[in-house]
């Protein structure tokens, strides 16, 4: 499915352009951002030939969930976001996602994750959820709503859990780390997410999603 771009193809990637650009505006952005908001700043690390390979690291919680306002947002003593967030990160990272995005995750709660998801399928990128068969049958669980919107789901059938947290954005990128899905995690939990490019990782991740989804998806 076209999940192991060499690196030589990766890095001369016009998506691998915008990316560094990407990052680099929102690292003059985060350097900037009010104390307590969880960021650390992206990284870059210089691989061989000079390449770089893109690394950023998301904490959580998050001091509030993001105004769905923004900028814009006339509101007296709002209580949500206005500034750049984890979650807004993750949000952003997920909305850049250009042909494929696979989620392998133990459950989705939250509905702005969710949001991105479903927005991510209306623009034509292809998206598939691999996640544990308990939690999607628990109150407030979104993933029989993007089952039922077009989104393949695959879940596990077993005594055990599917307890990864990981997404791959267009095979050449991935968000890993302890972070659930959901608004507890967001607001309220010690979590962390890892972005990356490197490619020899992403590539082991592509291989255990794809083993995953041969196991677990139902047609």
């Amino acid at each position: 499915m076209g999940c192991f771009p060499s690196k030589e193809e990766v890095y001369q990637s016009d998506a691998y352009a915008a990316l560094q650009n990407q990052v680099r505006q929102l690292q003059q952005q985060l350097t900037s951002a009010p104390p307590g908001t969880g960021y650390a700043p992206p990284v870059v690390h210089q691989g061989a030939g000079g390449s770089g390979t893109l690394s950023e690291v998301l904490f959580f919680p998050d001091p509030a969930m993001p105004c769905h306002y923004a900028g814009n947002c006339r509101r007296n003593n709002c209580t949500y976001a206005h500034q750049p967030t984890s979650l807004t990160r993750l949000l952003q990272f997920l909305g850049s996602a250009r042909s494929t995005l696979d989620v392998c995750v133990f459950t989705i709660t939250c509905d702005e994750i969710s949001g991105a998801l479903l927005a991510a399928q209306k623009r034509g990128v292809r998206v598939r959820i691999i996640s544990d068969n308990d939690q999607s049958a628990t109150q407030g669980s979104d993933v029989e709503r993007l089952r039922g919107a077009g989104i393949p789901v695959a879940l596990d059938a077993d005594q055990y859990h599917m307890h990864h947290k990981f997404a791959i954005l267009d095979s050449r990128m991935i968000a890993n780390g302890s972070f659930n899905w959901t608004r507890q995690a967001v607001l309220y939990n010690q979590e962390n997410v890892v972005l990356s490019d490197n490619p020899a990782v992403v590539a082991q991740f592509c291989r255990q999603y794809e083993m995953l989804w041969g196991r677990y998806y139902k047609r």
